[in-house]
């Protein structure tokens, strides 16, 4: 059996999709987001540092939540329910989490130092600084993360352009398929699965993630196309046919 799944030779773009690039653009939205939220953190803080006042709040509720973690851990949040008196302004409340610290040392009825802005209250800071401290965590994390999706950008840019230049110009052959592996990665609760071949050399291949749908139809000895570009071999059910073939 030959069959191929690619009806049509995918574009670059397309093969960069199907190699993983759709992790790397989503990847990219994230560091804007957190780049967009870190601005503001930044800007926020500097209102603190030069508009911040201080208030006595009265502790009206104390509370914890849980969120389980992948991995099983569970992770606790510290809470405040918290009420002041802003300067010339009602009486305000805020719900706010706490370092553990400041939540293990405060009972419901007794009174914590805060900081807020005078033109909008309800921003406070239980910490003197925590919004800096965020902001600074935000463009440190942005930043490392900046530098894995470069990596990331670089290494399946590569791949989806190494595919095209098999496809156009390197050498075809027919590999006979050993077998199809279930991988490691699983999506939406659906595992992924790779055609396995050997080719005349007696070199194994792999071919991108497929659906079991994709693939199941492949048995051991049916023989597949393949290119070989400079430095790896692409089954032609991934990067389509040669025009002309």
């Amino acid at each position: 059996m030959s069959g191929q799944i690619a009806q049509k030779p995918p574009s670059v773009l397309a093969l960069f999709l199907k190699m993983g690039g759709w992790f790397v653009l989503a990847l990219g939205g994230l560091i804007l987001l957190f780049s967009v939220v870190g601005q503001n953190n930044f800007k926020t803080a500097e209102r603190f540092e030069s508009e911040g006042l201080m208030a006595q709040a009265e502790v009206v509720k104390k509370y914890t939540s849980e969120h389980r973690e992948p991995d099983g851990d569970i992770e606790i949040t510290y809470r405040l329910v918290v009420q002041f008196t802003p300067t010339g302004s009602d009486v305000v409340t805020v719900d706010r989490s706490a370092p553990k610290s400041i939540y293990d040392n405060v009972e419901e009825g007794g009174r914590v130092k805060l900081f807020y802005l005078p033109n909008q209250p309800k921003k406070v800071e239980l910490v003197r600084g925590a919004s800096r401290a965020g902001a600074t965590f935000l463009s440190r994390l942005s930043l490392v993360l900046g530098i894995v999706w470069l990596g990331a950008l670089w290494v399946v840019g590569r791949w989806a352009v190494a595919g095209v230049r098999a496809r156009r110009f390197g050498r075809r052959e027919e590999a006979l398929v050993s077998g199809v592996k279930q991988s490691l990665l699983t999506i939406n609760g659906r595992p992924r699965f790779r055609l396995v071949w050997v080719d005349s050399q007696g070199r194994e291949g792999v071919s991108l993630l497929h659906l079991w749908p994709e693939v199941e139809h492949y048995k051991a000895g049916d023989r597949v196309g393949i290119y070989h570009g400079i430095k790896w071999t692409w089954w032609v059910g991934d990067i389509g046919e040669r025009t002309g073939m």
